[in-house]
Order: structure tokens, then sequence, then C-alpha cells
């Protein structure tokens, strides 16, 4: 355990930039998603660009913050789980 607290501690493992992006299904979405985001700003007026982008901006931010979150909750509940089992056992 102690070698993936160092891992951790020494930036050799970010989790956070491995969940779920490495799968099929993510990349064809990811893709989808670009190629209709494109397409749609080529079709709005150019004022309105910019705020569709910041909008989409704020989305991503609305995103990261909820995934950070939940990491944090699933530790939090995870930890609890060991502290529970190693309660009852000893």
């Amino acid at each position: 355990m102690s070698s993936i607290i160092r891992k951790i501690y020494n930036g050799e493992l970010n989790i956070t930039n491995d969940v779920g992006v490495n799968s099929k299904e993510y990349t064809q979405l990811s893709n989808q998603l670009n190629i209709e985001q494109q397409d749609f700003r080529t079709k709005l007026p150019s004022n309105l660009i910019q705020h569709f982008d910041d909008l989409i901006e704020l989305s991503l931010n609305l995103l990261d913050l909820g995934q950070e979150e939940g990491f944090i909750e699933g530790v939090r509940i995870g930890i609890l789980l060991i502290s529970e089992v190693h309660t009852d056992n000893g």
C-alpha cells in the first residue's frame, strides 16, 4: 500500500486522468460530440460563437467539479468500508 501512496505523492499516479477516458465508448462519444459542436458552431451567427464557447466551458467546469466531488465521496466511502471491516474483525 505504501507504494501506491508514494506514487500518488510523487505525481506518478493520477487517477483522475484515466477514469473512463480509455474506453471505446468514451472515445466514440467524445469524437461525435466534437464533430457535432464544430458543425453547430459553423451554423451560428458570428456574434454568438463566443457565447456558445463560454457555455461549453461552463458545462465542462461543472462536469469536472461533479466528477471531483464524486471521486472524493467514493474514496471516503471506501475508507469507511475498510474501517468497518477492520473494526468488526478486530
